[in-house]
């Protein structure tokens, strides 16, 4: 899927594979801290963020995960975010890891 939005340039792919985990810090940092605040507006802002990126780079079955947290965030729906935000970024952890070893 990731290929196709490349046109089916590798090079291209490995660097928004390289880009993806560059920003990963500061979206980390970004969902935490509006989970801290329980900022559930800019939580859904971030997590829309993450879905959109994630499905670029074809990460598709996280991208939809994202979205219910997207979701979640825009209906201020805390009681889900706050049962799921670890899992979440469990989750996240696992895409991230992923890409670092398909770098290697």
């Amino acid at each position: 899927i990731a290929m196709e939005y490349c046109d089916n340039d590798e090079e291209f792919f490995y660097s928004l594979l390289n880009i993806y985990l560059d920003e990963s810090n500061t979206q980390k940092k970004n969902l935490s801290q509006a989970f801290e605040e329980k900022d559930w507006k800019n939580y859904g802002i971030y997590a829309h963020s993450i879905k959109s990126t994630s499905k670029g780079i074809g990460a598709v079955s996280f991208s939809e995960y994202a979205y219910q947290f997207e979701k979640a965030g825009k209906e201020e729906n805390h009681a889900f975010i706050e049962e799921n935000h670890s899992k979440f970024m469990a989750e996240y952890e696992k895409v991230l890891q992923y890409i670092h070893t398909m770098l290697l």
